[in-house]
């Protein structure tokens, strides 16, 4: 008898499958993992860009007890920067956040919530800009 060397045609197909199931198994895990923390930075960076429009409303002089800061009064007066596909507001009424809403038209992700600890992230097929609200806060002297 010859020494043979190698493995069988079978040996490797049932290799190939073994692999093909496990596979098959943690995918799911996998890109569950992944957009629970895409869900979770866009949440903090909501929360951040929040955070900069409370900024903005306790430097400025605002004249208006119930007004609505948006992303691009934010960027024109540097309280943050710009990125593309962010659009935002947040609705002031007597100095305290009341309404806001972040969306990302990249990932199809809406964030909304009363407060910066009850911001909720949703994925929105659909996504329209941020309202306005009902009046602008005029940051920035404008």
């Amino acid at each position: 008898m010859k020494n043979k060397k190698g493995f069988t045609l079978i040996e490797l197909l049932a290799v190939i499958v073994i692999l093909s199931i496990l596979i098959l198994i943690a995918l799911p895990s996998v890109l569950n993992i992944m957009n629970k923390a895409r869900r979770d930075a866009f949440k903090d960076e909501a929360a951040s860009i929040a955070s900069a429009a409370e900024n903005a409303y306790a430097v400025e002089d605002v004249s208006l007890s119930d007004c609505t800061i948006t992303y691009e009064d934010l960027v024109t007066n540097k309280y943050i920067n710009k990125k593309e596909n962010i659009a935002a507001s947040f609705r002031f009424v007597d100095g305290t956040i009341t309404e806001i809403e972040v969306t990302d038209s990249n990932t199809k992700l809406k964030a909304s919530g009363t407060t910066k600890n009850d911001i909720k992230v949703t994925k929105e097929d659909n996504l329209s800009e941020a309202p306005n609200g009902e009046g602008t806060c005029n940051i920035g002297g404008e």
